[in-house]
């Protein structure tokens, strides 16, 4: 996730297409694998706040990217 993101940021300041599409297919697999293999093997309360700690940096994540497209707009 961390590597995703900072791919995805590093794309924003050099305005390359490219770098930004592969480092939100590196989220879309990291968001496959958290869903796919690492809910499966937790149950209870750790699936919850895991579920919930997944979603609100996908939040922070989508914030930052409308935020950056903004910018990038005005400029």
């Amino acid at each position: 996730l961390a590597i995703g993101s900072l791919s995805l940021l590093g794309g924003y300041w050099q305005q390359s297409v490219r770098v930004q599409q592969g480092a939100m297919a590196v989220l879309a697999l990291v968001i496959l694998k958290v869903f796919l293999v690492d809910m499966a093997s937790i149950e209870g309360l750790m699936r919850a706040l895991s579920f919930i700690g997944l979603g609100l940096c996908l939040v922070a994540l989508g914030g930052l990217f409308q935020w950056l497209k903004q910018r990038q707009w005005a400029a």
